[in-house]
C-alpha cells in the first residue's frame, strides 16, 4: 500500500486529515507528531470556510492546520462554488486521488488535474500510510470517498475482517470490494486448555439430548476437546439450564442453594499433570445470598478436600465477602466485584508461586502462594469437593454461570486480554 515516501514521487500532495483541533480523525496523533513524520496536516472545510467542528479559517490557521475544501475534478465544490471562488475565499480548493493518482470522485489523472489548475493529494492515516476506510454495509462493503486499494491489497481497518480491492487496477469510492470471513479467535488456542464450558453448547437433559428451558442439566460437555465432561447423575442435585436469561437473551446455567434446585456438576479423574501454573475465568453472576465460598469451579485429588493437600479452591466466592478469588496453600487471592446479580467476568491467573485474581480484566493484588496439583482427580463446577466426589450442600454457588475456562498455564497478557475480548463479544 503507497505510503507518504511513495506518494510524492507519483506528483501527489500526501497529506492526513485532522479535525478542528488537530488531532488526526483515524487516531490521537496531533499536528505535530504527524509533521515530525514528514506528512501535513489539513482540515476540510466547507465552501464557506468552516470546519466540521464549527472552527473557521483563522482559528485553524491560528492553530497551524492548512485547510481544503474538496471538489470536483472540474473544479467545482458541493455548493457549486468553483475553484477560483474559493481561492478568493481563501480556501484551498483540492481533489483527493488514489495512491495511483486518478481522481476518487472521477477519472481525472494528476497531469490532467494539474491542467485545470488543480492541486491534489492522497489522504494519510496518522501512520503515513494510504487512508483506507470502508461502509461495513451488511454484505456489501464499499470504498467511501477517500478511500482506494490497489487489486488484492488489504483496505483497512476493519477489525477481525481482511477487505481486499475487486477487478481492476484500484477499487475507487463506491466500487465494490470482496469481503474474506475472518478467523475469529476462541479460547481453544489457549495454551494447555484443560476444560472449557459453554452455556450455548453441550448442555444435555437426562436425555442426553440438548436441554430446553427450565430443564435441569444432568451433564455440561466439555468444549476443548479433553473430555472433562461435567456429569451429575442426582436430578436434584441437578442445576437448571435457561434458554435466554443472560444478557441479550443468551443461555446461562443457573446454579442455587434451595435442594430442589441446587447444582453441582462433577468430572472424574481429570488430568491437571504436576505443574502448579494453571488459570480459571468465568463469566457468570452471582447472588446475594449465596453460600460462603460458593465454589465457581474446585479440584480435588486422593484422600484430600479440594482445599487441601494436592488440590485447589480454584475460582469461589471469597468467604461471605463481595469478592472472587483462590484458595491454594493456606493463602487467599481475591478481589472484590461491582455488584451481585450482575454480569462480571472474573478469573484467577496462577504461576508457581503466585496468584493474581481479575475481575472485568482489571487485576487485583497479586498474593504469594503455591500448589503441586495431583494427577488424575476430581474437578467441579457449583460446589465444594470431598475426596472421591462432591459434597451436596456444602460452598454451593448460587447464580448464573455462562462460560468456563481452566488452562494448566498462567496466562499472558496477550491471552488473558484475548480471552476477555472474546467474552465481551460474546456475551455482552
Amino acid at each position: 500500500m503507497a505510503d507518504v515516501d511513495i506518494l510524492p514521487s507519483r506528483g501527489i500532495r500526501a497529506a492526513a486529515l485532522v479535525d478542528g483541533n488537530g488531532i488526526a480523525i483515524n487516531g490521537t496523533s496531533t499536528i505535530a507528531q504527524m509533521a515530525s513524520r514528514g506528512m501535513r496536516s489539513i482540515c476540510e472545510v466547507t465552501p464557506l470556510g468552516v470546519a466540521a467542528n464549527g472552527a473557521t479559517l483563522l482559528q485553524l490557521a491560528s492553530r497551524g492546520i492548512r485547510n481544503f475544501c474538496p471538489v470536483s475534478e472540474l473544479g467545482v465544490a458541493t455548493d457549486a462554488s468553483t475553484a477560483a471562488t474559493l481561492r478568493q475565499r481563501g480556501i484551498q480548493p483540492m481533489v483527493p486521488v488514489s495512491a495511483l493518482g486518478v481522481a476518487l470522485t472521477g477519472s481525472a489523472t494528476t497531469p490532467t488535474l494539474a491542467q485545470r489548475g488543480l492541486d491534489y493529494f492522497c489522504p494519510l492515516n496518522e501512520s503515513g500510510g494510504a487512508t483506507t476506510l470502508i461502509d461495513p454495509t451488511p454484505l456489501t462493503l464499499r470504498a467511501l470517498a477517500g478511500a482506494f486499494a490497489l487489486s488484492g491489497e488489504a483496505m483497512e481497518p476493519i477489525v477481525g475482517y481482511t477487505l481486499t480491492a475487486g477487478a481492476g487496477a484500484f477499487a475507487l469510492a463506491g466500487q465494490s470490494a470482496t469481503l474474506t470471513a475472518p478467523t475469529l479467535w476462541t479460547p481453544a488456542s489457549l495454551p494447555n486448555l484443560v476444560a472449557w464450558y459453554k452455556a450455548d453448547a453441550g448442555t444435555l437433559n437426562a436425555s442426553g439430548t440438548a436441554a430446553t428451558n427450565g430443564q435441569k442439566v444432568k451433564e455440561w460437555r466439555d468444549q476443548s476437546g479433553n473430555n472433562n465432561h461435567m456429569i451429575q447423575t442426582d436430578e436434584f442435585l441437578q442445576p437448571a439450564f435457561q434458554a435466554s436469561s443472560w444478557t441479550g437473551g443468551k443461555p446461562a446455567v443457573y446454579f442455587a442453594t434451595v435442594f430442589a434446585e441446587r447444582g453441582t456438576l462433577m468430572a472424574a479423574n481429570v488430568q491437571m499433570g504436576t505443574a502448579s501454573p494453571y488459570s480459571a475465568f468465568a463469566v457468570c453472576q452471582m447472588e446475594s445470598d449465596a453460600q460462603a465460598n460458593g465454589r465457581i469451579l474446585a479440584y480435588a485429588h486422593g484422600v484430600n478436600f479440594d482445599y487441601q493437600g494436592e488440590g485447589g479452591v480454584l475460582l469461589a466466592r471469597n468467604g461471605s465477602a463481595q469478592e472472587i478469588g483462590t484458595y491454594r496453600s493456606g493463602s487467599v487471592a481475591a478481589m472484590a466485584f461491582p455488584a451481585y446479580a450482575t454480569d462480571m467476568r472474573v478469573g484467577i491467573v496462577a504461576s508457581s508461586t503466585q496468584s493474581t485474581p481479575y475481575v472485568n480484566n482489571v487485576a487485583g493484588t497479586t498474593v504469594t502462594d503455591g500448589n503441586v496439583f495431583g494427577n488424575g482427580g476430581w474437578l467441579a463446577v457449583g460446589g465444594a469437593l470431598s475426596p472421591g466426589g462432591a459434597t451436596p450442600g456444602n460452598s454451593l454457588w448460587k447464580g448464573k454461570i455462562a462460560e468456563i475456562i481452566l488452562t494448566k498455564a498462567a496466562l499472558s497478557d496477550t491471552d488473558r486480554n484475548s480471552l476477555n475480548d472474546y467474552f465481551i463479544g460474546k456475551w455482552s
